[in-house]
């Protein structure tokens, strides 16, 4: 059974956001277009260092390496750990700041203003990737906005949480009837 720190005993989770692979696959792509670009840089600087061409060409080689392993390791480690839990009283986010360290940030579905659903470019958008801000009602420069990047079936969970924002504003006695989200094509959901 899916459960997180801070749960209350009769709260309920409609579901769990976790980053989409893609996020992992963008780190290991950068990573390794940082080890090429150094590797070409450290065999262009090589003649031009005073020390041995082959000493420094080898140090910068294996300093790239070093960079890119813990770049994309970190990347990895946040992957794997960051969760965000939609649940039928508020939105929690959980990320590592550091790795023993870990963020939670939760807002109350009473205490939200409004969602948002953005695509970062085409590619993304047409594999149904993107990010969920959601948005308090006290917040005036956005700095307090509760953001979850790399979510798989975006458009659908912000519409799904407008939902929620809806009943628990509306007709909160109706929260229990919510079902909890299928994350499947629209018409295979239920």
């Amino acid at each position: 059974m899916v459960s997180f720190n801070g749960q209350q005993s009769d709260e309920v989770i409609l579901f769990e956001i976790r980053p989409h692979w893609t996020r992992k696959g963008m780190g290991l792509l950068r990573a390794l277009v940082f080890i090429i670009a150094s590797i070409f840089f450290f065999s262009f600087i090589k003649d031009y260092v005073g020390s041995d061409p082959r000493y420094t060409f080898t140090f910068g080689v294996i300093i790239s390496l070093l960079i890119g392993g813990v770049y994309y390791g970190w990347i990895r480690f946040k992957a794997n750990r960051a969760k965000a839990f939609i649940t039928d009283r508020r939105f929690v986010r959980l990320e590592p700041a550091f790795p023993t360290f870990l963020v939670q940030r939760s807002l109350y579905w009473t205490e939200v203003l409004k969602v948002k659903s953005t695509a970062p470019n085409m590619l993304a958008r047409y594999m149904k990737i993107g990010s969920l801000i959601i948005q308090p009602i006290m917040s005036e420069s956005g700095k307090e906005d509760v953001r979850v990047d790399h979510v798989y079936f975006y458009g659908d969970l912000a519409n799904y949480i407008e939902k929620i924002i809806y009943t628990v504003k509306s007709k909160p006695a109706e929260i229990s009837t919510i079902r909890p989200f299928i994350p499947k094509k629209a018409g295979e959901r239920y």
